[in-house]
């Protein structure tokens, strides 16, 4: 079994501008969207969303340093999670 990663929105809807929440839950993506219905006025709309990642380096101070520092995300499933069949 794998992990999910539940996104909670508080959108405005593009219609109507009524307040409401839209849910969903990820499980290794990293960019997506969510088809949605006001519930006021009934107009559909889509929220797409993605992951940001950013790094700051500290050496052990309230400053950042100026040094170089990457990263990757990839997309893969947690190997403690898988089932093992018998």
């Amino acid at each position: 079994m794998s992990r999910g990663i539940g996104i909670r929105f508080n959108v405005e809807c593009p219609h109507c501008r009524a307040l409401q929440n839209v849910s969903l839950v990820t499980i290794g993506e990293i960019m997506g969207d969510s088809f949605a219905e006001c519930r006021k006025c009934k107009g559909k709309f889509v929220v797409v969303w993605s992951f940001e990642v950013e790094a700051d380096v500290f050496k052990c101070d309230e400053k950042p340093s100026d040094v170089h520092c990457t990263f990757s995300l990839s997309e893969g499933w947690d190997d403690e999670d898988e089932e093992v069949e018998e």
